[in-house]
């Protein structure tokens, strides 16, 4: 009985040490999916700001990220890093930094479309950062999912799973009325 209490106890702190180990990376994008509406002439600049925090035993060693493109891989908008996180980045191995992450253009012209994927695939539109031991040993990374959603100025574009979601919606409420006005008002027969 005692042998399996102290095992028991044995287990519960090896996983309360796990469970308190820090992740060495982190990446919040406070506004990850913003909407803007094309300009009629010249550019609009959409920020993409956030925080990223590196574990002091860790450092950094790449950033990756790519062009949001639309779902029909015809168009890309121009993205850049910005200049505050390129000079964070090139002085701090580790750290933290907040402020303006990601700078995307938006150019006259832009047809109303949501852009948040990789250029000739359908997976969403990432940024990420590499990160290893400073000490060496495995490296590891975070990414976040970013997209930009391009309106002709008026009403945000409604994409092909809004649709479905709206009718899946109205259908679910149809029948849940229906069925309720069933037990509310029993036919005789």
């Amino acid at each position: 009985m005692i042998g399996r209490t102290l095992a028991l106890c044995a287990l519960f702190f090896i996983a309360a040490i796990a469970s308190t180990q820090a992740v060495p990376i982190s990446i919040s994008f406070d506004n990850p999916n913003p909407s803007v509406a094309a300009p009629s002439s010249g550019f609009v600049t959409v920020a993409i700001t956030g925080t990223i925090s590196i574990d002091p035993s860790y450092q950094h060693i790449g950033v990756a990220y790519s062009s949001p493109t639309n779902f029909t891989h015809t168009l890309s908008l121009t993205i850049n890093t910005s200049v505050a996180f390129n000079l964070w980045f090139a002085n701090n191995p580790n750290g933290t930094f907040t402020g303006t992450i990601l700078e995307i253009s938006v150019p006259a012209g832009t047809p109303a479309d949501f852009y948040g994927y990789e250029v000739n695939a359908n997976n969403l539109a990432t940024f990420g950062i590499g990160v290893q031991p400073v000490t060496g040993g495995t490296s590891t990374s975070a990414e976040q999912a970013y997209s930009v959603t391009v309106t002709n100025g008026g009403a945000v574009p409604v994409s092909g799973a809004t649709l479905l979601l709206l009718a899946l919606s109205g259908a679910i409420l149809f029948f849940a009325r229906r069925a309720f006005a069933l037990k509310a008002w029993p036919t005789t027969g």
